[in-house]
């Protein structure tokens, strides 16, 4: 498949994802560069895309890809398949303003565990910068339920 205007690339252990803005969408290949599959088509519904910008991949190979459009990450599983979206029009913190890339961050969780409930194990950071606005990077978590 065609790349047309890629703007970001993420690696995984055996795939490559590219956000294809000209395309409206995220193109999975092999290592190898042989097509995997594409994610996405044009639309402003769930799973679609207007302006796919930054992605990264998690441990897990759930693939994060920012919408500059709609300013909001979607989540992705291998298959493809939507898990869900956070973020939106800024309107303060947590809000997205522009968001350009996404990072997954596995090394600084102790600088922001004390900022969650103690029910909750911090995973991972996921850091998002924003292009515009007052929260240039915008830090989110991923949380598990402590188990009882």
């Amino acid at each position: 498949d065609w790349l047309y205007t890629p703007v970001s690339i993420s690696m995984s252990d055996n795939r490559i994802y590219i956000s294809d803005t000209g395309d409206f969408s995220l193109k999975v290949y092999s290592l190898e560069g042989e097509f995997i599959n594409k994610i996405g088509v044009l639309g402003n519904n769930l799973g679609q895309f207007v302006r796919p910008k930054g992605n990264a991949v998690d441990k897990e190979d759930n693939v994060y890809v920012l919408d500059a459009a709609f300013e909001n990450a979607q989540i992705f599983n291998k298959e493809g398949a939507l898990l869900l979206f956070f973020g939106g029009p800024y309107k303060g913190p947590g809000d997205m303003y522009l968001p350009a890339q996404v990072i997954i961050d596995y090394s600084n969780t102790q600088y922001f565990e004390h900022l969650v409930d103690k029910r909750y194990d911090l995973k991972y950071l996921i850091l998002v910068t924003n292009q515009f606005g007052p929260d240039k990077v915008s830090v989110y978590g991923r949380v598990e339920l402590k188990e009882q």
